[in-house]
């Protein structure tokens, strides 16, 4: 078995606050763990949040240790592991413009 690190596809989050595609990350079954890389350009951070399923209509807020899982502008968050299906962002305040958010995860085959 070998691990390796696999591109997931650019979320945008939109000004709005909301991450345009509201559907997220999906197929993350063999993921052992994530790494969400939030831009500079972000005003004041990013809320990752989960789904256990794969309709999209139970997202929750991801914790830790009782706190909200918040990016921070320019910062990296590593998820590990991950106990859900999908994975989405959203801003804690509305946006000047969209921004794009890269989203890596590593597998083991």
């Amino acid at each position: 078995m070998g691990d390796y690190v696999k591109d997931f596809p650019t979320q945008t989050v939109s000004t709005s606050g909301a991450n345009a595609a509201s559907s997220g990350v999906k197929l993350l079954d063999d993921c052992l763990s994530y790494a969400i890389f939030a831009p500079a350009t972000t005003t004041t951070g990013l809320i990752v949040q989960v789904e256990p399923t794969d309709t999209g209509t139970s997202w929750v807020d991801l914790k830790s240790g009782g706190n909200t899982v918040i990016v921070p502008t320019s910062g990296c968050a590593i998820i590990n592991p991950g106990g859900f299906r999908q994975l989405r962002l959203l801003t804690t305040a509305a946006e000047a413009a969209s921004r794009s958010v890269p989203i890596t995860g590593q597998m083991r085959v």
